[in-house]
């Protein structure tokens, strides 16, 4: 009842590419193609490992590696288009933000330190970085003030690098 394809841009399969509903994973077939027998009324995302070779298409500076899944569905189709990479490298560079906290703006000067401080700090360093540049904020993203999360959003968008935010306590 979770099923989907994942290509590239030119409408290529992915083979062997990690699907996964949170509680299982599969991998896709020689078409691209993926299912997964899911207990639908537990899932709320269905996210894509990104395949190595491959770029993850980004919202801004927001990999989009996840699909939601709608309330009260009995089955879901979340695809998934890549850009293959020019030159794939296992050379990079991951950035690890633990526990940001943010407050939103105005609040308690939270994410303007998050944005003033943390971001500015890894820009100045991609500036002399020649490798691909990764950031991943570890959870605990807006303390307990989910109504704040376009706050945070609009602040990581000035990165200018991939920053994925992983949900949940750290």
């Amino acid at each position: 009842n979770i099923y989907g394809r994942v290509v590239d841009v030119n409408d290529v399969p992915v083979v062997n590419a990690v699907v996964s509903d949170g509680l299982q994973s599969v991998v896709t077939d020689i078409n691209g193609e993926y299912n997964m027998k899911s207990d639908i009324s537990n899932v709320r995302f269905v996210t894509l490992s990104v395949p190595a070779g491959y770029e993850m298409p980004l919202r801004g500076n927001r990999p989009q590696f996840f699909r939601r899944v709608p309330r009260n569905v009995n089955a879901v189709r979340a695809d998934f288009v890549l850009k293959k990479r020019e030159n794939p490298s296992d050379k990079f560079v991951l950035t690890m933000i633990g526990d940001p906290q943010t407050r939103g703006l105005k609040y308690d000067k939270s994410i303007e330190r998050f944005r003033d401080v943390i971001l500015s700090d890894i820009a100045s360093y991609q500036k002399n970085e020649s490798r691909d540049m990764y950031a991943v904020c570890l959870g605990d993203l807006v303390y307990n003030f989910m109504y704040t999360y376009d706050d945070y959003v609009d602040v990581l968008g000035k990165a200018t690098l991939p920053m994925y935010s992983v949900i949940g306590n750290h």
